[in-house]
């Protein structure tokens, strides 16, 4: 997903996906979060879980490469922090690029890796097969930190629950790589 002309009360949004793969498609639904950059937010529950959003430029060598069979090889990248004296506890980190500066030819995503209670890493990812593309322009991403744990809100309507954690098992050493779930959020809104 990439997102573009966002303001106070619109955004655009397009699929895209990396070019060797196009093909025909059905129907997507799309979820998305909307909050306050710069602002820190304490959800309602027994965990009082904190979210805070940000948004940031990106460089157009900021890219992260990978070559096959041969590990990773992260060329360039930026680190992120949450904010001046801004600490989050265990927090997971979603991104998006909120700009089409190098057009609409090149599909990029985000890889995030290092995320502690300050900071992380981000960096831009071309397709594996268009290693040899350079960018020419900055983009923008932006960003949503939450804290792992439980929140809920039981009072008002509609009511509703949220549980941010890690779907693998600290204990477990091995995963199916063809399931990548690595965090999950799940939302449950009940209205009454």
């Amino acid at each position: 997903v990439r997102i573009r002309n966002v303001t106070k009360t619109s955004f655009k949004i397009n699929l895209q996906e990396w070019r060797y793969l196009d093909g025909s498609h059905q129907t997507e639904q799309i979820t998305y979060m909307v909050l306050r950059q710069g602002t820190t937010y304490t959800l309602p529950g027994p965990d009082n879980i904190k979210i805070r959003a940000g948004s940031s430029t990106i460089a157009k060598d900021e890219i992260y490469m990978t070559s096959c069979g041969e590990g990773s090889d992260k060329e360039g990248y930026k680190e992120q922090m949450f904010g001046f004296g801004v600490s989050l506890t265990n927090p997971i980190v979603l991104t998006s690029l909120t700009s089409y500066e190098n057009g609409h030819s090149k599909p990029l995503t985000t890889r995030i890796w290092d995320v502690d209670s300050n900071k992380f890493k981000i960096a831009m990812q071309l397709e594996e097969n268009k290693k040899n593309v350079s960018l020419t322009k900055n983009e923008t991403f932006s960003w949503i930190a939450i804290e792992q744990g439980v929140s809920e809100d039981t009072i008002h309507l509609p009511k509703w629950s949220m549980e941010v954690g890690n779907a693998i098992d600290s204990n477990q050493t091995f995963y199916d790589t063809d399931e990548e779930i690595l965090s999950t959020i799940s939302f449950d809104f009940n209205s009454t």
